[in-house]
């Protein structure tokens, strides 16, 4: 099956389903404008103590001074939710057919839950920047990625954000994190890893190939190098599980196999996203 078929196969997955926003239950600002101005008409919503990736224009210096602490103000008004769904399509994430084929499906899965609930979206590939997609490519470039940059992104302010990657870069977690939570009003990182990213199916020396550089790497690959693998494995997926959570967002794994397959998201990530 091509990638317009698996992005086509997403959309007929989620039928009727509709995205929700999340951010109440992540104690983010929900589907609101925000303003700084206390002369303001918008809607007084709170005050409450700043958290990493709220706007730095909304601190309350007056209750900063009184708590010493770092707190911000929220004005809101209701407005049309967005999502921007980034989509990393780096050379890693075609590690399998079945990966790739994940990749298109989450892709469609998502962008027609958007739809279904009336929210505007844009789709952006991650390769080697951070492009616009109008419309999903079968022809995806699978590139080196080379920095999850800033400076490459124009995402809607106060909108949601849904990142679908293996997370499998040379870049600091936090970097990452934080420039997804920066002025989102919720945001949600799926972790798509294949069979063959979980549990590395040889044994003995073997040449690995860096899938975004092309470089070699021979190694000895016995159930001592597999148990350090497996257990750096999930060390890392509790940095990212911890740092969104301090960011105030949600993290996820999905088995390439298993969602192909049929398998759905996890409880609490339909619970927070879907209905």
């Amino acid at each position: 099956m091509d990638q317009v078929g698996d992005f086509e196969t997403g959309m007929l997955r989620a039928g009727k389903l509709q995205l929700v926003d999340p951010s109440a239950a992540l104690q983010r600002t929900p589907g609101w404008v925000i303003s700084a101005d206390a002369g303001s008409s918008l809607e007084y919503l709170e005050t409450r103590e700043y958290t990493p990736g709220d706007d730095l224009r909304t601190i309350d210096w007056h209750a900063a001074a009184r708590t010493e602490r770092l707190m911000v103000k929220r004005y809101h008004r209701e407005s049309l939710v967005h999502l921007d769904l980034v989509i990393d399509t780096s050379a890693s994430m075609s590690l399998s057919a079945d990966k790739k084929r994940a990749m298109g499906q989450l892709a469609g899965f998502w962008w027609t839950c958007a739809r279904n609930a009336g929210f505007s979206a844009q789709m952006w590939r991650l390769s080697d920047g951070c492009l616009l997609m109008p419309v999903w490519d079968e022809h995806l470039h699978q590139a080196e990625f080379k920095s999850f940059d800033p400076g490459f992104v124009q995402w809607q302010n106060n909108g949601i954000r849904i990142l679908i990657s293996d997370l499998m870069w040379p870049e600091e977690p936090e970097r990452v994190v934080a420039r997804l939570a920066q002025g989102a009003s919720a945001f949600l990182m799926l972790q798509v890893l294949a069979e063959l990213d979980v549990n590395p199916g040889f044994q003995g020396w073997v040449q690995l190939e860096h899938l975004e550089t092309g470089e070699l790497l021979d190694v000895l690959f016995d159930e001592r190098a597999r148990t350090e693998y497996q257990r750096n494995l999930t060390r890392f997926q509790d940095v990212f599980r911890d740092l969104a959570e301090r960011y105030r967002g949600q993290f996820g794994v999905v088995l390439a196999e298993g969602f192909v397959a049929g398998a759905s998201f996890s409880d609490e990530i339909a619970r927070l996203w879907l209905k």
